[in-house]
């Protein structure tokens, strides 16, 4: 995954990474479901 070779790179613990990519997923859900109940 991307997310991990950048990671690897800067070596940012792969736990912050996974908590990052929980934010940016769950607001591209809410903003789905918003869309959708529309």
């Amino acid at each position: 995954m991307k997310s991990g070779n950048i990671a690897g790179v800067v070596d940012v613990p792969d736990e912050k990474v996974e908590v990052e990519a929980s934010k940016e997923a769950s607001v591209g859900n809410e903003d789905v479901g918003a869309s959708a109940e529309v």
